[in-house]
């Protein structure tokens, strides 16, 4: 970790690379077929209305394909960073460092005091990100968004759940230090499940668009 950025080592990037690239293909497949199955329901003897479904089809499919291949490249770089490189704890001692906004607390302070630190300890190590440009640098920065955000996630629900049972006083240094032995196994639980819920939902999205298209077409007459 160099200042206020992560460190992201090559192996990181090239697991990013790799599921922007299996992630893209899948979606090609996914693209034809569903354009396969619109001709399909949409033809009925009219080649004009079948041809003008599979070019919409296409067209929809590749923007949730798009959509979906940037923020699974972006998650899988995120998985491969906490698991090889133990990124988690990384930026959790950006976020919660007790030299930030977050500052160097004794005792307890009120939920909102501490949330509202917590958004500044966020806002400043995002602030500071680098702003290098390029597919890599873009690639990077994802990465390190999510970390950071993932961060403040956790941390936040900790904050919660701390002042629950203190009549809303949130003890910060022992969160901090919690959060920032446990953050790698709490970021991976947390980003497995993002990963599987974005697929499917964005999945489910192209096919019942591309099925909606399709049907409408059916209706029209050229």
């Amino acid at each position: 970790m160099s200042g206020a950025h992560i460190e992201l080592a090559g192996a990181v990037i090239g697991g990013a690379v790799r599921t922007l690239m299996k992630t893209a293909a899948g979606m090609i497949v996914l693209a034809l077929i569903l354009a396969g199955v619109a001709f399909w329901i949409s033809f009925d003897g009219s080649w004009q209305r079948g041809l003008l479904a599979v070019g919409l089809v296409l067209i929809v499919v590749g923007i949730i394909g798009g959509i979906l291949t940037a923020k699974r490249a972006a998650l899988g770089g995120v998985v491969g960073g906490l698991q090889k490189q133990k990124l988690g704890q990384a930026a959790a001692r950006l976020v919660l460092n007790p030299r930030g906004p977050l500052g160097e607390m004794v005792g307890r302070i009120p939920l909102a005091e501490a949330e509202r630190r917590l958004r500044l300890a966020v806002d400043a190590t995002l602030g500071s990100a680098a702003q290098q440009q390029g597919i890599r640098a873009t690639l990077v920065r994802s990465i390190q968004e999510r970390l950071i955000r993932g961060i403040e996630q956790v941390t936040l629900a900790r904050f919660r759940s701390d002042a629950a049972g203190q009549e809303g006083q949130v003890d910060i240094a022992r969160v901090a230090a919690e959060i920032g032995d446990r953050a790698d196994a709490l970021l991976l639980d947390k980003v497995g499940g993002m990963a599987n819920k974005l697929t499917a939902l964005l999945v489910l999205a192209s096919t019942a668009l591309a099925v909606l298209v399709a049907v409408l077409l059916r209706q029209w007459n050229p």
